[in-house]
C-alpha cells in the first residue's frame, strides 16, 4: 500500500489592522484618564471572511517597533477615526477640522512608508486613504464643506450599513479591475478627502461632486485607499466584499513569494 503525501493547507495571511485611541475613566474617581486601542469588529471580520486572520496593531511608542511589526505580517489595513494633523502636510489648522490623535498620525504615516518600501500590501479605509495620501507628499481637505462649497454630504444619516451615493470607477484602474463596474454604491462619513494626490498617484474612483473617493499607486503590487467604509458592508455588499478579498490575496501572493 502506497504511503499517501500529506497535505498541507496554504498559510492564511496576517493582516495588520491600525487601531484607534479610545479615552477611558482609570478605577477609581477623579483619577487620570486612560487610553484604549481598540477597532471595530467589522473590520477584523470583514479580513477573516475574506480568508486572512486579523492583527490588531497599537499605537505603540518606539518608531524603531514599526519594522518589527512588519516583519510579522503580510498586508496593511488603515482604518477609519479621527482627523489627520495637517501639521504633516505643513497647514495650520482651519476652522472646521476636528479631533485629531497626533500620536496615532506619527505611528500610522511610518508604518505606511515602510510598508511600502516592503512592496507589503496596503488597504486604506476612510482615513486610511488620507494617510497614505499625506505619507507620500499629497494634501487633504481639512473641512470640504467649507473648502468645497456645494459638495455632496458625506456624512450620511443613515446606519453605515447603508449605501448612500455614488462613486464613478475609473476606467483602467486597478480598482476597476476588482470592482468589475464604473458604478458603485457606498456608504459615507468623512468631512476630509484627499486635495492634491501624492506623487505617483491616480485618482482611481471619484463622486459626482468632484470629491476623490479612491487613490492607488500603479507600480505597487497593492496600495489601494478608499473614503467610503466597506467594513461596514461587506456582509451584504459585492463590492465591499471583493475590496477586503483584493488584500488577502495580494498578502497571499506575498506569503508564497
Amino acid at each position: 500500500m502506497g504511503i499517501k503525501p500529506m497535505t498541507t493547507k496554504p498559510a492564511k495571511p496576517f493582516i495588520g489592522l491600525t487601531c484607534l485611541s479610545i479615552s477611558s475613566s482609570d478605577w477609581v474617581q477623579n483619577a487620570p484618564g486612560k487610553y484604549l486601542d481598540a477597532v471595530f469588529r467589522e473590520y477584523s471580520r470583514g479580513v477573516e471572511s475574506a480568508g486572512g486572520i486579523p492583527v490588531l496593531i497599537p499605537v505603540f511608542k518606539d518608531l524603531e517597533t514599526t519594522r518589527a511589526v512588519l516583519e510579522r505580517i503580510d498586508g496593511l489595513l488603515l482604518t477609519g477615526g479621527k482627523d489627520v494633523c495637517p501639521r504633516f502636510s505643513g497647514e495650520e489648522p482651519i476652522v472646521g477640522i476636528r479631533e485629531m490623535d497626533y500620536e496615532r498620525d506619527l505611528i500610522e504615516i511610518e508604518l505606511t512608508r515602510e510598508a511600502e518600501r516592503l512592496d507589503m500590501p496596503i488597504l486604506g479605509i476612510c482615513r486610511g486613504i488620507q494617510v497614505i495620501s499625506v505619507a507620500f507628499g499629497g494634501t487633504l481637505y481639512q473641512d470640504i464643506y467649507s473648502q468645497m462649497p456645494g459638495c455632496l454630504d458625506h456624512n450620511q444619516k443613515a446606519i453605515k450599513g447603508t449605501n448612500t451615493h455614488t462613486v464613478r470607477v475609473v476606467r483602467g484602474s486597478g480598482l476597476l479591475r476588482i470592482l468589475e463596474s464604473e458604478t458603485v454604491w457606498v456608504n459615507s462619513n468623512h468631512h476630509q478627502a484627499v486635495k492634491d494626490l501624492p506623487p505617483g498617484f491616480v485618482a482611481s474612483a471619484t463622486a459626482s461632486d468632484g470629491i476623490i473617493e479612491a487613490i492607488e499607486k500603479p507600480d505597487h503590487p497593492f496600495l489601494l485607499g478608499i473614503q467610503w467604509h466597506a467594513e461596514g458592508t461587506w456582509m451584504h455588499d459585492e463590492a465591499s466584499r471583493r475590496i477586503f478579498a483584493a488584500l488577502v490575496e495580494a498578502a497571499k501572493q506575498k506569503v508564497t513569494h
